[in-house]
């Protein structure tokens, strides 16, 4: 079984199967890209640009990469969680990231990364939590977090930026990126 077989498979056993079932799908395409569904705003897989953007994933192995729909899914269908939502988790053989997607921006980029980052980190801990209390981990899967904006609204690239980074890093074990595309194993 791939790392990434069986990552889905202990989704489904750390968390009930049937929210896990209802919002994870798989694709294999050599590109693809995850987006919001209109008017759900759930994250989706489509094999198109969608025309709002999205998080384009460069797949040339065709490997099975996964995406659980968090926010507006898998969140709704667990008992307790209050907490801020990412759109989805994205997994392959070699990465489980994190991504909250911000395609409208258009002004105050740095608030809506601010949120962005909290929305990641709140739902880091959250699986980090889960996994922790059934005595599991990760299976080896390098963490990484993602915004995806479009690319005009990023800002430039500065010191203080770089602080940005290095704190998430320190704060939650995890790298984060502003990147609207991923280049999968």
């Amino acid at each position: 079984m791939s790392r990434a077989d069986a990552m889905a498979a202990q989704l489904r056993e750390v968390f009930d199967p049937e929210p896990v079932e209802a919002c994870l799908s798989v694709e294999t395409e050599e590109r693809f890209w995850v987006s919001e569904e209109v008017p759900s705003r759930r994250s989706v897989i489509e094999k198109r640009p969608p025309r709002r953007g999205g998080f384009a994933i460069v797949n040339p192995r065709r490997r099975r990469v996964y995406l659980l729909a968090v926010d507006n899914c898998f969140l709704e269908r667990i008992a307790g969680y209050d907490g801020r939502r990412c759109d989805g988790v994205l997994f392959d053989e070699r990465f489980f990231c994190f991504v909250e997607l911000k395609l409208e921006v258009s002004k105050r980029a740095t608030r809506k990364l601010r949120e962005a980052r909290e929305q990641l980190g709140d739902v880091i801990e959250f699986f980090r939590e889960a996994f922790e209390e059934r005595g599991v981990g990760f299976l080896g899967l390098e963490l990484e977090a993602y915004v995806v904006m479009r690319q005009n609204v990023y800002p430039r690239h500065r010191a203080s930026r770089d602080k940005v980074f290095v704190e998430f890093m320190e704060r939650y074990g995890v790298r984060l990126f502003e990147a609207s595309e991923k280049e999968c194993a």
